[in-house]
């Protein structure tokens, strides 16, 4: 599988899962445990870093300007606090007081300007844990969030840590003539069997007076439940706690109310006590009768909702453009009679306008040639031009760009064998269905359609009407029309005389008369058959059968939703057959009309249109009810704590939720995944280096990607294209993505409206107002060519230029868009097009 090779953007998104790996106890390093997590993506904006730029440099002439201005006005009183020593802090006071050095330290920190420097400082003694948080953390940050390294990192937790270790209250504290030393701890996984294991270790720590000394707990999957949930509670709890003796006794309290917490709400699905009434502990708000149909609508949504909202989004579209190039010519090929030479494969994929028997008239054959092609090409040029020493040094855009051209070109020979193979599924199975009554009353069937095609009587703008009569290559459908309207003159005529006898009564009979199964429903069961066979002989050693069956028939299984409706669109204006189902062959909707179709298409691509701002919701459904429902069960009083809030808590330790980020490479980089870490102060690893945890994270989002088994297990032991797509298809993600918030857009825009920076969904649409209206615009162009899909008299050539227009302009937007910029990412100016969710659900599978 390829892996994603960027260079570190300015600003970026990562979709952060767990793993099954076990947790290490920290020296300090991010990530110390393992979880998975799926890659990074690109900045946004290189126009906003140029006018940032233009301002800093503004800012700092400013700066130093009042800071001359203030050093001559306030030398001598600068230099009385550099000097002094503070000594002797009762922290009792808290941040109200006034103490010995004559300074109110509270409306000096509330005073003091980013001018004012304070580096000279000397501050010693027992300083209160408020004040050297508060120092330690608004030294580092401007107004907006920027890159850290790991040793800051490590430097900012050592200053917090440190005059704990000289008695201030909180986590590690040590107090004179303890002889012990301050240790750290972490957390397996396993699920809630191992937040229960690691609760029970949290109660030993605090029975033995040893609790208070822990100053990190490093968590995976289950432990950080245990971690999360007991770190809500300290947070509620830190105004009971006491400022000098007695903090074991304390520590020992929490615990205890977090178990009995923990043990009641064990069962956090679904649970059967007091069934009628919400629960008095808010670890639901419905009564608890309701857990189990909840859980259900969940499953169902997997099952179903998540298909459906796949079709709508995908499947939907790309059958109507399948509709749009190829219908015609499958259409003529179906309407000749069998006793007349019949189309072949190439036949099948003419586009309008190039149909011929040659091979240099098949538009979708010269493509594969020109990829196929490409690739030959690059492959020489990695061998002879140093592409891979260019990887490793000081200038990799050479191997971005040369990785992006390899991606593009074998992902577009994938998804054009695929469109084929389409086609050909969708021809083979109205042959399987209805052939035989073609055979037998192909006149009548296809009557109105040739009567059509030859008067000018209306049709399809899908048809395939040759515009010129000199093309280099002629094509046989002009010669199967000849024929064939030749012999159906007589029958014509018969049908316009008698009157009474209607087409749609014709296609009525021919859609009553098809018996047996369908052929999408038997070559499911078939190919189903096959991969058990294949299974059970990978299990006795001879995998070459399960291989085939993973690389031929499983690829036509994720085509399957399109091949029934496209069946009913292509061949349903000449048999009148009904939209079938493929599971059990259930009838979706009656007899084809256009209006049917409209209405159905329509319906479809408004919904998409009107859902792009939704889509990262109805893609994470699993997650926020997993979140949600641990949060409710474990954590105080069932609410999440942001973790700015669990960072201005002393009482409790650093917490390290490990995670693995999967798929992000540097060009230098051979794993595609490396550790990453989250905890109350940053977040990252080596590979991205660190932000601050943004306003915006809380304690339950960083347990919940720490926990996202599902992901991490896909990602990580059977990361193939196909378990890709089952997670894409299924919404099968219990992990989230993770917004990196800088170099964003909506950062200009945070100085006026600074409820943006706690607002991450506000913020992330902003962000994607770009990809939304690309895929507002995909879609509403289908929508019109569809509505201008057919006609009621002349020819295709008089009638369909609107048609033929929104045609290709969607296709061109999806080809150069989606089909080529997209895996350019790590040029600036297209940084953007991985901001959409909807092409990263589309590379997913693809292993980009």
């Amino acid at each position: 599988m390829a892996a994603r090779s960027l260079a570190l953007p300015a600003g970026q998104e990562a979709f952060v899962v767990a793993g099954p790996r076990q947790a290490q106890a920290p020296g300090r390093v991010a990530g110390t445990s393992q979880s998975p997590g799926l890659a990074p993506l690109a900045p946004l904006a290189s126009v906003a870093a140029a006018a940032a730029a233009t301002a800093a440099a503004g800012r700092r002439q400013q700066r130093q300007r009042v800071a001359c201005r203030a050093e001559r006005q306030s030398a001598a009183a600068r230099k009385a606090v550099t000097e002094k020593l503070v000594t002797s802090i009762d922290p009792s006071a808290g941040p109200e007081g006034t103490y010995q050095v004559g300074i109110d330290f509270k409306n000096w920190l509330q005073s003091a300007k980013e001018e004012l420097k304070v580096d000279n400082l000397k501050v010693e003694g027992k300083v209160p844990a408020w004040l050297r948080g508060h120092l330690v953390r608004d030294s580092g940050s401007g107004s907006l969030p920027r890159w850290i390294q790991e040793k800051q990192v490590m430097m900012e937790e050592e200053e917090l840590l440190r005059p704990r270790r000289m008695g201030a209250p909180g986590a590690g504290q040590m107090l004179a003539g303890e002889n012990v030393e301050p240790f750290a701890v972490a957390f397996g996984g396993g699920g809630v069997r191992s937040g229960a294991f690691c609760s029970g270790v949290l109660w030993a720590l605090a029975e033995t007076n040893r609790l208070r000394h822990v100053t990190h707990i490093s968590s995976v999957s289950g432990g950080s439940i245990a971690a999360s949930g007991f770190s809500s509670f300290l947070v509620a709890r830190q105004s009971t706690a006491p400022r000098g003796q007695g903090l074991d006794q304390w520590y020992r309290e929490v615990v205890a109310e977090f178990i009995e917490r923990s043990q009641r709400n064990a069962g956090y699905l679904v649970s059967f006590d007091n069934l009628w009434k919400a629960p008095e502990d808010h670890s639901s708000k419905v009564p608890r009768s309701l857990d189990l149909p909840l859980m259900c609508l969940v499953v169902l949504g997997v099952l179903v909702a998540a298909p459906l909202i796949f079709c709508v989004f995908y499947v939907v579209p790309v059958s109507m453009l399948i509709e749009a190039f190829w219908g015609g010519a499958m259409r003529d090929c179906f309407c000749i009679p069998p006793p007349k030479e019949q189309c072949g494969f190439l036949d099948l994929l003419q586009v309008d306008g190039t149909a011929s028997h040659r091979i240099e008239g098949s538009f979708s054959l010269v493509v594969l040639v020109f990829f196929v092609t490409l690739l030959v090409i690059l492959a020489f040029v990695y061998s002879c031009c140093g592409i891979e020493n260019s990887r490793i040094g000081d200038n990799p855009k050479r191997y971005l760009h040369w990785r992006a051209l390899v991606h593009l070109s074998s992902r577009w020979l994938v998804m054009l064998v695929l469109i084929a193979a389409t086609v050909q599924l969708v021809f083979q199975a109205e042959l399987w269905d209805y052939g035989k009554y073609r055979a037998l009353e192909g006149k009548n069937v296809c009557a109105a359609y040739w009567k059509a095609r030859k008067t000018g009587g209306g049709g399809l703008c899908s048809g395939l009407w040759l515009p010129d009569e000199h093309l280099l290559a002629q094509s046989r459908f002009k010669e199967f029309q000849s024929m064939i309207q030749e012999e159906e003159d007589e029958p014509l005529r018969e049908l316009a005389d008698q009157g009474n006898t209607t087409n749609s009564t014709l296609q009525t009979q021919f859609k009553e008369d098809r018996k047996g199964f369908s052929f999408i429903w038997s070559f499911f069961v078939l190919t189903l058959g096959f991969g058990v066979v294949a299974l059970s002989f990978k299990f006795l050693g001879w995998s070459g059968l399960w291989k085939v069956w993973l690389a031929v028939l499983l690829p036509l299984w994720f085509i399957w939703p399109a091949s029934f409706l496209l069946q009913w669109r292509i061949f349903g204006p000449i048999t009148g057959q009904a939209l079938v189902s493929p599971v059990f062959d259930t009838q979706i909707v009656g007899k084809y009309t256009e209006r049917a179709w409209t209405i159905f298409t329509t319906m479809s691509l408004i919904l998409a249109v009107a859902s792009l701002p939704l889509f990262n919701f109805l893609h994470r459904f699993v997650h926020i009810y997993f979140r949600v429902s641990l949060q409710r069960a474990f954590y105080h009083d069932g609410a999440d704590v942001p973790v700015e809030k669990v960072a201005k808590c002393p009482f409790v330790p650093v917490l390290l939720f490990g995670a693995t980020l999967n798929e992000f490479q540097r060009p230098e980089n051979e794993e595609p995944h490396c550790l990453f870490s989250l905890s109350q102060h940053a977040m990252g690893c080596q590979r991205t280096n660190f932000v601050r945890c943004p306003q915006w994270m809380t304690l339950s989002k960083c347990m919940t990607l720490s926990c996202a088994a599902i992901d991490g297990f896909v990602l990580t032991q059977i990361n193939k294209w196909h378990t890709r797509i089952l997670m894409a298809m299924l919404n099968l993600t219990q992990g989230d993505w993770l917004r990196f918030d800088i170099g964003q857009n909506w950062h200009s825009l945070s100085g006026r409206f600074p409820a943006l920076v706690d607002q991450p969904h506000i913020a992330s649409l902003i962000d994607r107002m770009p990809d939304m209206i690309l895929f507002a615009c995909i879609y509403l162009f289908i929508l019109i060519a569809n509505l201008n899909s057919t006609y009621s008299s002349g020819t295709e050539l008089d009638n369909c230029d609107t048609f033929k227009f929104f045609r290709n302009l969607s296709a061109a937007l999806i080809g150069i868009f989606i089909g080529i910029f997209s895996f350019f990412g790590h040029v600036p100016c297209l940084s953007w097009l991985l901001s959409s969710p909807l092409i990263r659900q589309i590379h997913m599978p693809l292993g980009f």
